[in-house]
């Protein structure tokens, strides 16, 4: 299984004036999509890497991110976000791919040909290799057909 896409900041709007602290503007960040509670906690992990200038710490709401910057300390905290974002990104893909199972090849991938079998497939190969080499071709069967590439003219595919 593939493992999900990072999460990305794709719009950050001044939403108003704090109601309590006049100083203070409320800014949402809206996320391209909702973070499990697993990106949350590595989110608020990543803002103690990243430590937090500010009295008021930004706050996630479902997909959006609430900062209370001041007017002088919008661009801040909006660069610090997405830095926070980037790391939260970083440690819960790693996590994820840690978890992963790791890939078994399937029977018909895996090397079942015992030595003897292997010995007369080389054999093949060698008493092959004079033929395409004179013809200028390389060639390999798959499932019905044998696929060529002619080397001069690139073209390729010859059924029997």
């Amino acid at each position: 299984m593939p493992l999900p896409p990072p999460i990305k900041p794709t719009r950050v709007e001044v939403i108003g004036i704090h109601p309590q602290y006049a100083r203070l503007l409320i800014i949402e960040v809206e996320l391209d999509q909702l973070p499990s509670e697993r990106w949350n906690a590595f989110f608020a992990a990543a803002g103690k890497e990243l430590p937090w200038t500010d009295m008021h710490p930004p706050q996630l709401q479902g997909s959006k991110i609430i900062l209370y910057p001041t007017d002088a300390d919008i661009e801040q905290e909006v660069a610090y976000t997405e830095e926070r974002i980037l790391l939260a990104n970083q440690r819960w893909l790693a996590a994820l791919e840690a978890e992963r199972p790791p890939v078994v090849p399937r029977a018909e991938e895996s090397d079942q040909f015992s030595a003897d079998v292997r010995e007369r497939i080389a054999a093949a190969r060698q008493r092959t290799r004079p033929m395409s080499e004179a013809f200028g071709i390389q060639g390999f069967w798959r499932l019905d057909a044998w696929v060529t590439e002619d080397l001069l003219s690139l073209e390729g595919v010859t059924r029997n």
